[in-house]
């Protein structure tokens, strides 16, 4: 049985100005079915990003997030 959530290398960064800064790089997680997880950190180092990504709100700039073993790359 496949993970329930999968994310896999998954990246997001945006520009500020002139210069790009990194939110995510790397983030990598399995969530099996009825699974809990919990995310914490300092603020401003990418909660709510990876949050939004997992939930679809917005799109990762690399990696891949896959639901039931389906990826959703081409979701819209």
């Amino acid at each position: 049985m496949p993970p329930a959530l999968k994310a896999e290398n998954i990246s997001k960064g945006y520009r500020l100005g002139k210069t790009r800064v990194e939110i995510l790089s790397g983030v990598s997680l399995e969530l099996a079915p009825r699974e809990n997880l919990v995310i914490v950190g300092p603020s401003g180092c990418g909660k709510s990003s990876l949050l939004n990504i997992l939930s679809l709100i917005d799109r990762p700039d690399g990696g891949r997030l896959l639901v039931d073993g389906e990826e959703l790359g081409s979701a819209s």
